[in-house]
């Protein structure tokens, strides 16, 4: 049964070789040399494209500029008017010298807090719980292993 397999293994290899092969063959395309380009005679072309392309530059540089600024504005408003929204659901203490005063997570930390602990106040949180004590526990060799037997008559 098993060289059966190897068998029929070693013939699903041979028969991809070829399959391989033959696609390779049908899929390769002839090389195709490329076209020389023709090169220009007489003036020089070069020196009265650079000056054109000098000005576009500039000017692209100028509308970058531009747009730049602008993005640069509307990020101010927008935090300045994020700030100012988040002053006005802040509490304002009118007694204490016009301070704002911060709404208290204290309260909603406690509440997660003891949310969690009755969660885990089940069966199976507090064998969960004794294990973890084990794992994260000190090693046996500073705390061995003594029978309650041996404990009772110290």
């Amino acid at each position: 049964m098993e060289g059966l397999l190897v068998i029929l293994a070693i013939i699903g290899g041979v028969i991809g070789l070829f399959k391989d092969k033959s696609t390779d063959k049908t899929n390769k395309k002839p090389y195709q040399v490329p076209k020389p380009t023709a090169t220009p005679s007489g003036r020089n072309y070069q020196a009265e494209r650079s000056e054109p392309a000098v000005h576009d530059n500039s000017r692209t540089s100028t509308i970058i500029e531009e747009q730049r600024d602008n993005q640069i504005e509307q990020l101010a408003e927008q935090i300045n008017t994020s700030t100012r929204e988040m002053q006005k659901k802040l509490s304002h203490d009118a007694i204490i010298g016009n301070t704002l005063r911060q709404p208290k997570n204290i309260d909603y930390q406690k509440a997660a807090m003891k949310k969690q602990v009755r969660k885990n106040l089940t069966r199976k949180g507090l064998v969960d719980g004794i294990i973890m004590a084990e794992v994260l526990g000190p090693p046996r060799s500073r705390k061995p292993y003594r029978s309650v037997i041996s404990e009772r008559t110290k």
